[in-house]
């Protein structure tokens, strides 16, 4: 199941995240070098001094629909990057999605994103809507901004898991033969609409090297930002759900994920209920596990 976007972009300096600036922005530049006693090469230099500097900028925004400035959905920044942009869903239950989110290079599919996202066990009902979209294979973050919601992204962890191995699925996905260690960022996906939030899932992104690398989201969100699941054990959860969804699962089984999530479920669970444990009613702390069931 996918789905592709084009778009079209103009070509940017190695390494850079581009931004996009319109013929116009383009010509105004020129004009004004030009007015000012400017050659025409050296205005043209000027332009492209400025697009370069737009392309190094570390967070690119742009206008929500309600007129704030969000920043730019992985989808978009996919597609600026590199031209294109499609969805393409590997697994998917009521408890977790695998995609690969990804552009189109020469006629070929190429992960740019290997996306793990872990749902919760009770959805709200504000965004049932959104979500039977997304389990259809809509992508998440462009259903909620055509919705009209707000996102926010609260980061968890940014950094870097072991590339894929020889066999491994990530591994022609990605279309790497040396990848290295691979860039991660491990948030909580959050919408907002008329005064409402609502916690929505829990993602795990793995990126293409020559997408993100481990500075780059530093550069995007900050040096505050945890590098390493050590003492958390959610977090030691997902990477262990990331690392199976890099191999993929075994021939003709997809079980993997449920054994998977299973652990992330209780592992949540401990850490919720630990700090209320000794006071909780008795029976409580067994019919909220229960509630949580994958069943």
């Amino acid at each position: 199941m996918a789905a592709v976007l084009d778009a079209t972009n103009a070509a940017s300096p190695p390494g850079c995240r581009p931004v996009t600036i319109g013929r116009e922005r383009k010509l105004k530049i020129v004009e004004d070098g030009l007015r000012h006693g400017a050659s025409r090469p050296l205005a043209l230099l000027l332009a492209f001094v400025l697009a370069l500097g737009a392309c190094t900028a570390p967070s690119v925004r742009v206008a929500s629909g309600d007129g704030l400035q969000r920043e730019l959905l992985n989808s978009e920044r996919i597609a600026r990057r590199f031209g294109s942009y499609g969805v393409e869903i590997l697994e998917s239950d009521a408890r977790l999605r695998i995609s690969s989110l990804f552009s189109v290079e020469q006629g070929r599919r190429v992960c740019r994103t290997l996306a793990v996202v872990v749902f919760p066990a009770v959805l709200d009902p504000a965004v049932a809507a959104e979500h039977r979209q997304i389990l259809d294979g809509g992508s998440i973050g462009a259903v909620f901004a055509e919705g009209g919601w707000a996102i926010t992204k609260r980061q968890r962890l940014l950094g870097e898991v072991a590339g894929p191995g020889p066999a491994d699925r990530l591994r022609d996905l990605m279309g790497v033969s040396d990848s290295g260690r691979l860039a991660v960022d491990v948030y909580s996906f959050v919408v907002t609409r008329h005064g409402r939030s609502v916690d929505y899932a829990t993602i795990a992104e793995v990126y293409h090297p020559e997408y993100l690398r481990f500075a780059d989201l530093r550069a995007l969100y900050g040096r505050g930002i945890p590098s390493s699941a050590a003492g958390d054990p959610e977090l030691l959860a997902i990477l262990d759900l990331v690392a199976t969804a890099v191999r993929g699962p075994s021939p003709g089984s997809t079980s993997w994920n449920q054994t998977q999530l299973s652990r992330v479920v209780r592992v949540r669970l401990a850490v919720r209920f630990r700090a209320v444990a000794a006071t909780a009613p008795a029976g409580e702390c067994e019919r909220a596990c229960k509630s949580e069931s994958l069943d």
